[in-house]
């Protein structure tokens, strides 16, 4: 309508297209890891899912942040959540349901969906390294973890496969 003004939930992206606030703030956070991450002689790079021609499966999404670590043969797939958007209780309790999954066979679960993920960078290990410049060997090894905006979160999901952390606790390790 004429006159209206665009919904407060809405923010620009650079392409011109309107993404909800929550959205925009999850790319600010995941750019937060991104920046945490970097050092040194690592590859950082954010919400990646093309390698050259080598594209992930769209049922896996992207790569939140994916860090390859030439000295320590090393390849970490990284899924960031900021549990902070949530605003009730009610709506923190959900996002930490919908991280773990409801039984074995549920495979929509962020981390089961991130083990897969995981495990399909591990089968291409080869191919991602040689995109970046760099040659597979047995020395790499791949692995997965969740980064969180809050030390307060971190409890809560100390029970799944994957290695959880604050983002505090990555500013403090390059410090």
């Amino acid at each position: 309508m004429i006159g209206m003004a665009p919904s407060p939930r809405l923010a620009q992206t650079g392409q011109g297209e309107a993404l909800p606030l929550n959205d925009r703030r999850g790319k600010e956070f995941n750019d937060k890891v991104v920046d945490a991450m970097c050092r040194d002689s690592r590859i950082v790079r954010g919400r990646i899912s093309r390698f050259g021609h080598l594209r992930m499966p769209k049922d896996l999404g992207d790569i939140d942040v994916l860090l390859i670590d030439p000295l320590s043969h090393r390849i970490q797939v990284t899924e960031c959540k900021d549990l902070a958007l949530a605003r009730t209780p009610d709506e923190l309790a959900h996002q930490l349901q919908a991280l773990l999954p409801k039984d074995k066979h549920d495979r929509d679960a962020a981390t089961v969906r991130h083990e897969r993920r995981v495990a399909w960078v591990r089968d291409h290990g080869e191919e991602i390294l040689r995109h970046f410049g760099l040659e597979w060997s047995a020395q790499w090894d791949v692995d997965g973890s969740f980064v969180v905006d809050e030390p307060l979160f971190v409890p809560h999901l100390r029970g799944m496969a994957l290695r959880v952390v604050a983002l505090e606790e990555l500013y403090a390790k390059v410090n």
